[in-house]
């Protein structure tokens, strides 16, 4: 009898989870754009299904925009609200799943395409408005990709590729309204090794030579002598003497002291 007994419970138990897993559920659309439900298009509109539900936002686009859905907006049948952040403005495939009676009503954010390229990573900050009219900053890499309509700043930075090559890039600020191919400003910096600091004009100014990063283009004429007293010279040999910075480089630099004798007249 005993046997029986659980036997019949668990009988009752397995009818009670099936009952719960394909319990028929209300849900509402409210969508401008026709919205995936278990995989059929429904406009707006309430709508029976069979539980759970499967809710799939596609992205609306044109040749120069991206209309993405950037977050659900769900009331449950108790009236709660709850916001689930799927992509914030990136398409995405994510589904959602749903259990319980709900109304579903997506919001959109408008997206454009930036056009830009580098051969090394950029921090940016994207600051724009949610449709919930909150002003939200985000981090990333910049690339060429979707961004949504507003504010992307690019900090001063500085990008080490290697132990004599760095990159510079400069505060630079994008006001993205629409497609956008953006050239970003940047300027490679590279090492010059020099045997000894040495008199120089640089970029046509007169100064000294010494070993560390110059930017790309950067003109060296490595002067010939330097006086050093009334009666001495400092000669000076450098290979190269003359040279414009193009990539990482070494200045082998040797002197003399040469010493003249004054002419003493009478």
């Amino acid at each position: 009898m005993a046997g029986l007994r659980w036997l019949l419970v668990g009988i009752v138990v397995v009818a009670l989870l099936s009952v719960v897993a394909h319990a028929s559920l209300l849900i509402t659309v409210k969508s401008p754009y026709p919205i995936y439900v278990n995989g059929s298009l429904y406009p707006a509109g309430t709508f029976n299904f069979t539980s759970p539900v499967v809710i799939w936002m596609p992205q609306f686009y044109n040749a120069t925009a991206y209309l993405v859905h950037c977050y659900y907006f769900l009331v449950s049948r108790f009236g709660s609200a709850i916001v689930v952040s799927l992509s914030q403005y990136y398409p995405t495939t994510y589904p959602l799943f749903i259990d319980y009676n709900a109304t579903v009503e997506p919001a959109y954010c408008q997206v454009y395409w930036l056009l830009q390229y580098v051969g090394f990573p950029v921090t940016a900050y994207v600051t724009y408005v949610t449709p919930f009219n909150q002003t939200a900053v985000e981090r990333v890499v910049l690339q060429s990709g979707y961004y949504p309509q507003g504010v992307i700043t690019i900090p001063e930075q500085v990008y080490i590729i290697n132990s004599t090559t760095e990159v510079y890039v400069p505060r630079q600020v994008i006001n993205l309204t629409g497609v956008t191919a953006y050239t970003l400003g940047y300027t490679y910096y590279y090492y010059v090794s020099v045997s000894q600091p040495v008199p120089a004009v640089i970029n046509g100014k007169p100064g000294v030579l010494t070993s560390g990063f110059y930017p790309v283009g950067t003109t060296v004429v490595v002067n010939s002598s330097e006086v050093v007293g009334p009666y001495a010279v400092l000669e000076i040999t450098a290979v190269p003497r003359v040279f414009t910075v193009s990539g990482p480089m070494t200045v082998r630099v040797s002197t003399k002291l040469v010493y003249t004798v004054p002419t003493v007249t009478t």
